[in-house]
């Protein structure tokens, strides 16, 4: 399990993760990571009522002692903003085709250059936290209480151990600093711009 509960923190640095008093890590190391998160995967594969969700969650935790909760405040997001749209609260250029008017991974490639690198340990809420299984940005979501909140898909908000999500998403985490709402819809913006050159 060690090797599981490893952060890469900076593009150099591999640093065992020391998790925070309000996350109780004797419940990961408890489980089968791998096999728990293929099973998230499964259970969050298709469009499921918010109900059937809670009722699935409840019933994996009889088989996982997992810490996951659907965030309801949450959900009255936008059903087809993604993770990164919400991670980084940006919003979609309507002056593009629906197709590209949301943030990618190979923008977040971008955005993650603009911004202030930290560390697990150093993290304050509301930071950006970023999964780069293979170096490049898979997922994101906001740091909270030593957890992450997160939008897996276009589908539901979690807030869940870091590495408490659907299997795909790596064990590879990196964490930035938090800035502003303007701040990232502007580089989005240029990016865009260049990008689909509109």
């Amino acid at each position: 399990m060690q090797h599981a509960l490893r952060l890469l923190t900076s593009a150099t640095t591999l640093q065992s993760w020391s998790a925070p008093e309000t996350y109780d890590m004797t419940l990961l190391s408890q489980m089968n990571i791998d096999e728990f998160r293929q099973r998230l995967k499964e259970l969050t594969r298709g469009p499921r009522p918010i109900a059937d969700m809670q009722t699935k969650l409840s019933q994996l935790s009889t088989e996982y002692c997992h810490s996951i909760v659907l965030d309801e405040q949450a959900q009255l997001q936008d059903d087809e903003s993604n993770c990164f749209m919400f991670a980084f609260d940006i919003e979609k250029v309507h002056s593009l085709p629906p197709d590209k008017s949301a943030p990618t991974k190979e923008f977040v490639c971008c955005l993650m250059v603009e911004l202030t690198e930290t560390t697990a340990s150093s993290a304050s809420d509301g930071d950006y936290v970023v999964y780069c299984p293979v170096g490049y940005p898979e997922h994101a979501g906001k740091w909270q209480d030593g957890n992450v909140l997160s939008k897996w898909g276009t589908g539901y908000f979690y807030k869940h151990g870091p590495l408490e999500l659907p299997t795909g998403y790596g064990k590879v985490l990196r964490f930035f600093r938090q800035t502003t709402r303007g701040f990232c819809n502007e580089v989005f913006r240029r990016w865009a711009a260049i990008e689909y050159e509109f």
